[in-house]
Parts: structure tokens; sequence; C-alpha cells
């Protein structure tokens, strides 16, 4: 009967397994329901991935990766001023070292900026994409990390490592 196929449509549906929101990280999932040693091993698994991902898709992609599997923003150098001194003033070669200067200083701006809003806003959407409800579920419980700041706190390093105490 009509109602019997529908019954079993739902019923396919419901035991699909969860992979995630993400489709380049399909299966690679943030799971509490799992054995802790298995919880474990899928959370190193998934974190590589999500490194390995951050790192082919993204600008500045080693600096990602790398925060990610240190759980740490990197830290960048200020630009040092090309040369001890300046050249004399109102010279060509004054006007290309003040240049330089400034040019280095925008270059480690956008990157710092394009690393946090990466880790704070993309990344963190994703990892929560991989979290199933029942790790979305213990999240909501942890005095550190509770799930309802996340809309509000964005920090995917502060996320990963909360997800990583539970498992």
């Amino acid at each position: 009967s009509k109602q019997t196929q529908i019954q079993k449509k739902f019923s396919m549906r419901q035991r699909k397994k969860f992979e995630g929101r993400c489709k380049e990280l399909k299966g690679q999932i943030y799971d509490y329901s799992n054995s802790q040693q298995n919880a474990a091993f899928q959370y190193m698994k998934t974190t590589k991935a999500l490194a390995i991902y951050a790192e082919r898709t993204c600008q500045y992609g080693s600096d990602l990766r790398h925060a990610i599997e240190n759980l740490e923003l990197p830290v960048f150098p200020m630009p040092k001023p090309p040369g001890l001194c300046p050249p004399a003033s109102a010279t060509t070669e004054y006007e290309a070292w003040r240049q330089s200067i400034k040019d280095n200083c925008q270059i480690y701006h956008d990157r710092k900026s394009y690393i946090e809003e990466k880790m704070h806003g993309t990344l963190h959407n994703i990892v929560l994409g991989q979290c199933t409800d029942s790790m979305k579920g213990r999240l909501l419980h942890c005095d550190k990390y509770p799930l309802s700041d996340l809309s509000l706190n964005h920090n995917v390093i502060e996320l990963l490592k909360e997800i990583r105490n539970v498992v």
C-alpha cells in the first residue's frame, strides 16, 4: 500500500548514517555516541581531515592547518622595516623604503584578519556541521563552552578543544 511505501522511505531516511554537512568532509564527523576509543580516533581523523581541507581550500591554508592541528591561532611577527635607517629623505629610495614598510604592514594585517575570519566564522560552522546531534547535546552541557554560546563566541579552537575533552 502507499502508506507502507511512505513508512519504508521514512524508515530508510532515519537509518541513514550521519556524514556531516560539508560534502568535502563526508563521513568525517565528531560523534559522542561511539565508544570512547572509537570517538577519540574519529576526533583525530576528522580534525586531520579538517586541517587538510582548510589548507587546500583557503588562502593562507598552511597557517590554518597549523592552527587546527595545534589548537592555537598562529602568531605572526610584526613586519620589520627594510634596513636599519631610512635613506636620505625626499629621494626615490626613501619613498620606496616607506612604501615597502606600508606594503609589509598591509600584508600582515590582511593575513591576520583573514585567518581570524576563517577560524571564527567559516571553519567554526564547518566543525559544527560535522557534529552529530549527540555531540551537540553533549556540548550543550559543557561549562566552559556551552552550545548556547556557540553563535556568540565562534571560536573554533575552543570548540575543537571542548570536543576533544568530550571524547
